[in-house]
């Protein structure tokens, strides 16, 4: 009896996913960024020590007499969300402490950021050399602030924590990208390109219909700013960060990345 391998699993359904977009030209405008992960871990980034957490103990006494020590921490949780909410990007912020690695990953110099809290998603961690050349970058409002690393037990000061908050959904051209309906999410034989025009139209006729509707190609209208740095978190079946050409030739020697063609979206 044969084994399920759920790997070869993955890597098939991944493999067929991608052959509907194999008739699109690459672009000559974009790359996405990957970020490399920790070996076994999804991200990098184990914890985030942040300085305002009080730490508590009570001591209960219990009914036959012994005693319990109960340990809490207390903050204000949500101080830090509070900060970047409604996509801002604040000049300063408070101290928000340091970040301690998976012992599998690596300090690199881009890193991702990514971790429980809401304000850290879509954010980097950058080294020194990393930070001089995202000062520059076009990523609509940005902010970077300083903080460090900590990996088994050894602490790297030179690093800065760089929050952006542009996606690139706010400039698509509905009239020229590609939309596909799907029936569910992996069932990629019910694939049918749709003539939807507008934002409205796509929520329309996937609520009418009880479809998904995707993006095979992304187009972006005469608005789009020229970013150098921007993402999509999910939207018509995109998602990940993207940088421009121009910006792909400033990041050359930086580790923790690597860049990828994409045919996905186009100006």
């Amino acid at each position: 009896m044969d084994t399920f391998n759920l790997n070869d699993w993955v890597d098939g359904m991944i493999s067929e996913e991608g052959t509907y977009f194999t008739d699109l030209p690459y672009s000559d405008d974009f790359f996405i960024l990957n970020l490399a992960n920790s070996k076994r871990h999804v991200f990098p980034v184990e914890t985030w020590q942040r300085p305002d957490i009080i730490k508590t103990e009570e001591i209960v006494i219990n009914p036959n007499g012994g005693k319990t020590t109960i340990f809490k921490s207390v903050c204000d949780w949500d101080k830090y969300d509070r900060l970047f909410e409604n996509n801002q990007v604040p000049s300063n912020i408070p101290d928000f402490g340091f970040f301690i690695l998976h012992k599998s990953s690596k300090v690199t110099d881009i890193i991702c950021s990514h971790s429980a809290s809401t304000f850290l998603s879509d954010s980097l961690l950058l080294s020194s050399k990393a930070k001089e050349v995202f000062i520059g970058c076009n990523a609509g409002q940005k902010g970077i602030y300083p903080t460090s690393l900590e990996l088994k037990g050894v602490r790297h000061n030179d690093y800065y924590f760089f929050k952006y908050s542009v996606t690139a959904a706010d400039y698509i051209d509905y009239n020229k990208s590609i939309f596909y309906s799907q029936d569910d999410l992996l069932d990629f034989g019910s694939r049918k390109i749709v003539e939807l025009n507008s934002l409205k139209d796509i929520e329309d006729y996937a609520i009418g219909n009880h479809l998904l509707i995707l993006a095979k190609q992304i187009v972006f209208n005469s608005d789009f700013p020229d970013l150098d740095l921007f993402y999509f978190n999910g939207e018509f079946g995109l998602s990940g960060i993207y940088i421009s050409k121009k910006f792909a030739a400033k990041l050359v020697g930086m580790t923790g990345i690597t860049l990828e063609r994409t045919n996905r979206l186009s100006r």
